[in-house]
């Protein structure tokens, strides 16, 4: 039978090289802001200032968070700022607990000689969550459906 828990044997090599070696995945996730930027749109989020989160799933690194206005999550997260200016916006990033969450968050605030989403989007809160996707990675009243707050 086929192990399915991966937490135990995967580990990331570090020093951004997974963002460096899949820079592929990236370009995918930028030309698919567009179907984001829809979703968003269509849960009409009320302005009403509750958090609002957003999670990075199986984020590696945080390699998918360069760039300042035009990659995915720049996009996403200066178009949830303009729409919701009054609500802070916490993005979760989620990979396994070997992780390299310190190069994630070197990355996510410009410690590395590029671009970061964080200089242009006021009120950012980043987190990261070391769970696999196997378990919860946050409570589910976190969460929102139809753009109202299941809770705090």
């Amino acid at each position: 039978m086929a192990r399915k828990d991966t937490t135990e044997f995967m580990a990331m090599k570090g020093a951004g090289y997974y963002s460096k070696a899949t820079v592929g995945a990236k370009h995918v996730m930028d030309n698919a802001a567009e179907l984001v930027l829809a979703a968003v749109d269509r849960m009409a989020p009320a302005d009403d200032g509750s958090v609002f989160r957003v999670t990075d799933m199986g984020a590696a690194d945080g390699g998918t968070s360069l760039g300042t206005s035009l990659g995915m999550w720049g996009q996403v997260l200066g178009h949830i700022r303009a729409n919701v200016a009054s609500r802070p916006i916490k993005i979760i990033y989620t990979d396994l607990p070997r992780n390299d969450f310190s190069q994630t968050f070197q990355i996510v605030h410009g410690q590395t000689g590029e671009g970061t989403f964080m200089n242009n989007v006021p009120d950012m809160y980043p987190l990261a969550s070391a769970t696999s996707f196997h378990l919860a990675i946050v409570p589910v009243q976190l969460w929102h459906r139809r753009g109202r707050a299941l809770s705090g």
